[in-house]
């Protein structure tokens, strides 16, 4: 759960051009090193690399998907350094 959050936060922080890719490329380093790590087998761990790639193409879908829902919660287009508009209080 709190890995869905941040690639949901990430999304919400960049723009939805590179929401795509920073999601895509979180999810898929996320899972892969997790898988990597966790792994505790008789072969060697360089064998099943390609079995890991391809949790990690799953996990750069998910992680694309959750950091574009968080692009898709910010309203309006975003623009750095720009401060929003006083003039609807009056």
């Amino acid at each position: 759960m709190p890995w869905g959050l941040a690639a949901v936060a990430l999304g919400y922080r960049a723009n939805r051009a590179t929401a795509v890719v920073a999601g895509a490329l979180y999810g898929f380093v996320l899972c892969f090193v997790f898988t990597l790590a966790t792994y505790g087998g008789a072969a060697p761990a360089i064998t099943r690399v390609p079995f890991f790639t391809v949790l990690g193409l799953v996990g750069a879908l998910c992680g694309l998907l959750l950091a574009l829902l968080g692009a898709f919660l910010m309203p309006g287009k975003r623009v750095p350094g720009e401060s929003p508009s006083r003039d609807d209080a009056a």
